[in-house]
């Protein structure tokens, strides 16, 4: 025996149900990772791959001084100290062709001026086999560098 069909009104409003059911559950996701991203200490960024400024998380725009309105009208070079940007052009270079980039070490600029010594890694995210956007994790390693230095200094003037 064949199965009665459907109206076509009926499948369209079971499309929607479950197109509005996938809708809630991606927004639930990206709340929950957006969360996480914000409530993590280390400096994370996403650019495009003409550098502009994709998202920023709170650590990031905290330890930099931006709101994230800010942050978006910007592009990562704006951020990055002059004696990093070459350095930084060169990897992100190599970020866009693919490849992952460890051990990075970047000088940014706050707001204010000051800098903020970091190490992390940077990759790209590819969509049809065009880099559509890098992503950047990176902790803020000021203090630590400061206290290594003076450090070092010590141990040196007890020689």
């Amino acid at each position: 025996m064949e199965k009665p069909r459907k109206p076509a009104d009926e499948d369209k409003r079971l499309e929607a149900v479950t197109l509005e059911e996938a809708l809630s559950r991606v927004k639930a996701q990206e709340s929950k990772y957006k969360t996480l991203l914000d409530e993590t200490t280390d400096l994370v960024q996403s650019v495009d791959a003409q550098g502009r400024i994709l998202y920023a998380n709170k650590a990031m725009l905290t330890a930099l001084g931006y709101a994230f309105e800010e942050a978006l009208q910007m592009n990562v070079f704006d951020l990055i100290a002059p004696e990093s940007r070459e350095h930084c052009a060169l990897v992100m270079g190599r970020v866009l062709k693919g490849e992952a980039c460890d051990g990075l070490d970047v000088v940014f600029l706050t707001k204010s001026g000051s800098r903020v010594l970091a190490r992390g890694r940077a990759s790209c995210h590819f969509e049809d086999g065009q880099a559509a956007y890098t992503r950047g994790v990176f902790r803020d390693i000021t203090v630590q560098t400061r206290t290594e230095k003076r450090l070092a200094a010590q141990f040196a003037a007890t020689k």
